[in-house]
């Protein structure tokens, strides 16, 4: 019995194997194509990455360091636009490197050059197009975002972006955009929604820098 259940089984066994040979055999070319297919597409990404993209990301890092060098030194036009020498300047890391970290790095840098150097249609378009990766950058961004829009007279979009940072909860952010929104529409002369933002400094971020200094505006408006 147990012989003729171990030929039963052998016998499926061999039925499985030709089928399968037969179904490799009908179509054995889609197959070998779309295998064929798939490395070479895989190929095609680890070429990308470690062919064309790892060199541009070295080069681009080394590029933003001299770059980050005249902006420490608080030489915005040549930190931004280059020396014609070694650096290259943000501005041309942000569009020759742009699939790269440091490219995206760039734009934010870019972004505070031209504020710096009061190009601010300019520096609202590299702050805008920045992608912020970190819980500091963005709202930090974020701020000189509104910042920008202030200096252009653009006061509701200036809202906006501050309105943005208050959301991120940032501790050193958050409540000094509250200021300012505080400022601005104590400026309007809302006097609701002043009180509205410096309470909040007051109720959310006690420990602040603002929080010491803001009840002389709640008293001025009360």
């Amino acid at each position: 019995m147990a012989k003729k259940e171990q030929k039963g089984d052998q016998l499926r066994v061999d039925e499985a194997l030709s089928s399968s040979e037969l179904f490799f055999e009908k179509y054995k070319k889609p197959i070998i194509i779309c295998l064929s297919v798939i490395v070479l597409i895989v190929l095609c990404i680890l070429g990308y990455h470690n062919l064309y993209l790892a060199p541009r990301t070295t080069d681009a890092a080394n590029y933003m360091t001299t770059a980050q060098d005249y902006m420490a030194r608080d030489s915005f036009q040549l930190a931004l636009n280059g020396d014609n020498g070694e650096c290259i300047g943000f501005a041309a890391i942000a569009d020759e490197y742009s699939n790269t970290p440091s490219g995206n790095l760039a734009r934010l840098y870019a972004g505070i050059c031209c504020y710096r150097l009061e190009q601010y249609d300019e520096a609202v378009d590299y702050l805008k197009s920045y992608k912020a990766s970190d819980i500091n950058t963005a709202p930090m961004s974020r701020e000189l975002l509104g910042n920008t829009y202030v200096e252009l007279g653009q006061t509701d979009e200036a809202i906006k972006a501050f309105n943005e940072v208050v959301k991120s909860k940032n501790d050193v952010y958050a409540p000094r955009c509250l200021m300012k929104l505080g400022n601005i529409y104590q400026q309007q002369g809302d006097k609701e929604e002043a009180l509205k933002a410096y309470q909040q400094i007051k109720d959310d971020y006690p420990s602040s820098i603002e929080a010491s200094e803001v009840d002389k505006y709640i008293a001025y408006l009360q």
